[in-house]
């Protein structure tokens, strides 16, 4: 499904939903806690679909370039079932007054991760998005965050292919995944003079389609996704050898040593040698 057609799939409930008077409201939440799973189901149900207008304001607001009305809904859905289910109403206020700081600090928060994870593939950031999209539409309609079995079982269904242990490793990775700030500083400084004549001397070589061709032809798949990696070429996004090892499950040296391979093939192809020498 796409993301469109994600929002649009709320667009009818919205469009009916009514605003709850604090009788209706007070009653809603009393049957929330009901011990019989069918009226506290659709007790919250209604709680949801009326509520779920309040997203939409704050999805406009803080979309970018880069993430955009329907991912934030997605996002906020899941600040508002929180709210649902930790609103305490014999606290006097309504049910909206407490659920928008929740909704928004859901928004911020993604907002926040998703800038910081700049290191990770573009493949990889699909599948976040997807993950996201998905995860919370079942938590919608259970009201509960739902397991990576439960998961993965519902992408099966979907027939999108991210199984459990993909989903796994993606839940390891984010973990430890390296953020911008005091690790990018030390990261960035730590660069030897020759990693820098390096990365000068494959990414403007790898700029001129008949060598890039030639690359594409003497690597092998891993190997050149790897390449592409390490200098962020390719529309893949730069990253450390560490998170390259991450990636492909591998220990750092083993990265680091491929990645001298993958160099040294490129270094000395008699072709690429030449197109070399006529750059400079």
């Amino acid at each position: 499904m796409s993301e469109n057609r994600y929002l649009e799939s709320y667009t009818e409930i919205i469009k009916s939903a009514k605003n709850l008077t604090k009788e209706e409201e007070q009653k809603l939440f009393a049957n929330v806690h009901s011990s019989n799973p069918f009226v506290a189901k659709k007790a919250r149900d209604s709680i949801v679909n009326n509520s779920l207008k309040l997203i939409i304001p704050l999805a406009q607001k803080y979309k970018t370039e880069k993430i955009n009305v329907e991912e934030l809904f997605s996002v906020g859905l899941k600040g508002l079932i929180k709210s649902v289910n930790s609103f305490e109403p014999t606290k006097g206020f309504r049910f909206s007054t407490y659920a928008v700081p929740n909704i928004l600090q859901a928004i911020t928060i993604y907002i926040n991760q998703y800038n910081r994870f700049v290191r990770l593939p573009v493949n990889i950031l699909a599948d976040l998005r997807i993950i996201t999209r998905e995860k919370n539409k079942l938590l919608y309609r259970s009201g509960k965050e739902p397991s990576n079995h439960e998961l993965a079982e519902e992408f099966k269904k979907l027939k999108i292919n991210i199984d459990e242990e993909k989903l796994n490793y993606y839940d390891s990775m984010i973990k430890n995944v390296y953020w911008l700030g005091e690790e990018q500083q030390k990261d960035d400084e730590q660069k030897s003079e020759e990693e820098i004549n390096d990365e000068s001397e494959f990414t403007s070589l790898s700029s001129f389609d008949n060598a890039k061709k030639i690359i594409r032809e003497i690597l092998t798949n891993e190997q050149y996704e790897m390449f592409c990696m390490k200098y962020g070429l390719d529309n893949k996004t730069k990253m450390i050898v560490e998170d390259i090892a991450k990636y492909f499950k591998i220990t750092k040296d083993v990265a680091r040593g491929r990645i001298k391979k993958i160099e040294e093939i490129i270094r000395t192809n008699p072709k690429l040698e030449e197109i070399k020498k006529s750059i400079n």
